[in-house]
């Protein structure tokens, strides 16, 4: 996954920021008023139309000035879900790392086989 450049600046005055590649979307807003992040994550038609089984994903991992400090529900749901969750109590000048996996069984040219998606930055959240 093509994410964010490292310390990208993610100010709550810009809403949604979203990255994308053949694979899927990544968005993330940094919300000022409660001191958290929102990021959401969807994998694209053209990866999901390839995809033979549902989507397992690890839960979201996320550290604040490289300390862990929390991790988001996983989940097994089918290709066209909505990932998406919180990264509480971020504030602004504060820099976040995150990473998440999802795997599945695919089906490519006739053959069948596994995969795992790896999402992953490093945002800077500002004003």
């Amino acid at each position: 996954m093509y994410g964010p450049t490292i310390n990208q600046n993610i100010s709550c005055r810009m809403g949604n920021y979203r990255f994308s590649d053949t694979n899927g979307a990544f968005q993330i807003r940094n919300n000022c008023l409660y001191n958290n992040a929102n990021w959401s994550y969807q994998i694209s038609r053209m990866l999901a139309g390839q995809i033979t089984s549902n989507v397992s994903e690890s839960g979201l991992v996320w550290y604040k000035a490289g300390v862990l400090r929390g991790k988001n529900a996983p989940h097994t749901v089918p290709a066209n879900y909505f990932f998406h969750g919180t990264m509480s109590n971020v504030r602004n000048y504060e820099t976040v790392t995150y990473g998440d996996q999802l795997s599945f069984r695919v089906l490519i040219g006739g053959r069948a086989g596994s995969a795992v998606l790896t999402i992953g930055g490093t945002v800077r959240m500002v004003p």
